[in-house]
């Protein structure tokens, strides 16, 4: 059985350093009353308690990933979770009006256009097709169609639900709100980062997919406070934690 002592551990290594809040707090603790009084199973408090990051660490992992080919190093979640030097990075007060979709919105924008570590590969893949195509070939890349059928998704409904028309029209209002860009070309491409950020936090949410499951198993490895694969060039997410690709039975955006 865990104590909330442990459990707070954990998840501070795996938020970088960060504590939980007081109402996390609260969680962690019921979490742990539950393993020792055998409602929860100490793998099943585990892996709720890692949960409990997908907004911080799981956006950062994930959206690197996807963008430049590598999930960032240790240093560099370092920076981008839990920060001195940054002021901006995902515990800090910018991101606070941010729900985790939206966090995995702007990361994908900020990657994948203008200076962005990701953006002149993202350009040069994505000019010239359409937001249906975007949303189809994501989707098979993040979640898989294969492993989401076997999950019992219905994968045609799901992509035309997330590229459907209101969902262009946010995140087009979106993209005009929170970037500075206003030529129709910048737009697109931001556009289309954005419905990527949708479904990596819809593959988060889930628990669906490789993107999911190997950073699941990442933030696992970092549980500990250390991580076993750290490279300063970056991670390759999928040779450092290789999954079936299933983790979950949730089905968030996955009509």
């Amino acid at each position: 059985a865990y104590t909330t002592a442990q459990l707070v551990t954990a998840y501070t290594n795996a938020n970088l350093g960060k504590a939980p809040d007081a109402a996390t707090t609260l969680t962690l603790d019921a979490y742990a009353t539950q393993t020792q009084t055998g409602g929860l199973s100490d793998a099943a408090a585990l892996t709720n308690t890692l949960k409990l990051v997908n907004s911080t660490t799981a956006v950062a992992i994930q959206t690197y990933q996807f963008f430049t080919g590598v999930a960032p190093s240790a240093a560099g979640l370092d920076f981008l979770v839990d920060s001195t030097t940054n002021t901006n990075d995902l515990n800090d007060a910018y991101y606070s009006k941010f729900a985790q979709e939206n966090r995995f919105i702007n990361f994908s924008i900020n990657l994948a256009t203008g200076a962005g570590a990701g953006a002149t590969a993202f350009a040069a893949a994505y000019t010239g097709v359409s937001y249906a195509q975007t949303v189809a070939t994501a989707y098979d890349k993040i979640i898989g169609n294969a492993v989401a059928t076997a999950a019992g998704v219905d994968v045609a409904a799901a992509v035309a639900f997330l590229s459907r028309q209101a969902n262009i029209d946010y995140l087009t209002a979106f993209v005009r709100a929170n970037t500075p860009f206003t030529a129709a070309a910048d737009i697109d491409l931001a556009v289309k980062a954005a419905l990527i950020g949708t479904i990596l936090n819809a593959a988060t949410v889930s628990g669906i997919g490789g993107y999911a499951t190997a950073t699941a198993a990442m933030i696992n490895d970092l549980s500990d406070g250390a991580l076993s694969t750290d490279n300063a060039a970056g991670v390759n997410l999928f040779t450092a934690y290789p999954s079936s690709g299933v983790s979950g039975s949730e089905n968030l955006y996955f009509q």
